[in-house]
């Protein structure tokens, strides 16, 4: 009756429906994840996506033990590898706006080396300058290689405010 009343001899395939539901996690999974900047989002929540449906096929086609392995794999990797992901070695990415006083900016190389100098450095091609109201506007990337030799955003703020020519900024970290 599924198949409109025929009498035909219809065989259903369940690879094909297997291939059905990993197009359509795939197309979801695919959602999940996004990029803003340099910064890239959602890969765990997208495979956990995945996971849950490899274990979801698995049940389906009756391999209760692999569905099983599977999900106890998935929950210790996702528990025991969070701990260990916060102690390894990481970026931290910044967004810098510097506006200057008027008819005044500095020159790249000082910015340049004043990051580097505080353990930044200003990623290639990410300068952009806008002029408004007489005003410079400056806005650049920097990354710190290496957190713990970084000075923290708090720190480069209260720089920031002391420095001379410049009237105001923001500081904005980038999620990497």
């Amino acid at each position: 009756m599924w198949y409109g009343g025929t009498t035909a001899h219809i065989q259903s395939d369940p690879a094909h429906t297997i291939q059905g539901v990993i197009t359509g996690i795939g197309f979801l999974c695919a959602g999940v994840i996004m990029k803003d900047g340099m910064s890239v989002r959602g890969l765990t929540t997208a495979a956990s996506i995945w996971a849950v449906a490899a274990t979801g096929v698995l049940l389906g086609v009756g391999f209760y033990a692999a569905a099983l392995l599977l999900a106890v794999l998935c929950v210790a990797s996702m528990s025991l590898m969070h701990p260990l992901e916060s102690r390894l070695p990481g970026r931290m990415t910044l967004d810098l706006s510097l506006t200057f006083q008027p008819r005044e900016a500095p020159d790249l190389n000082l910015v340049i080396e004043l990051a580097r100098s505080r353990g930044y450095r200003v990623l290639n091609d990410t300068l952009t300058i806008t002029y408004a109201d007489h005003q410079a506007v400056w806005r650049v990337s920097l990354v710190a290689p290496d957190k713990a030799r970084a000075l923290s955003p708090a720190a480069l703020a209260a720089e920031m405010a002391a420095t001379e020519g410049v009237s105001r900024f923001s500081i904005v970290p980038v999620r990497s």
